[in-house]
């Protein structure tokens, strides 16, 4: 319910990056600076690619075997999966506002 109304609010996904680009900038791996905006109009990456993408599950794992999380949580396929789904959903709505 909140997932499917706050995916298609493209007005307030817009005014977030704004915000976010003034009060939080960040550079990317490669020491350019991020654009919010891209994330809502079809350009949200969740999921890093290659040795980033291992050396998040290797951490995800060390973090689950360490007990720092709660009890209940996915493995890493199934925490990808739902980042996916998420991605994908974003990306798709960015493209049609």
């Amino acid at each position: 319910m909140y997932f499917d109304k706050s995916v298609s609010d493209h007005a307030l996904a817009q005014q977030v990056a704004r915000h976010k680009a003034i009060f939080f900038a960040e550079k990317d791996a490669n020491g350019q600076w991020i654009e919010y905006t891209q994330a809502v109009s079809g350009g949200l990456q969740l999921i890093p690619h290659g040795p980033s993408l291992n050396a998040l599950e290797n951490d995800y794992e060390a973090m689950l075997a360490d007990g720092l999380l709660s009890l209940e949580q996915p493995d890493f396929t199934q925490l990808m999966a739902r980042c996916r789904f998420i991605q994908e959903r974003v990306n798709h709505q960015g493209h049609l506002a």
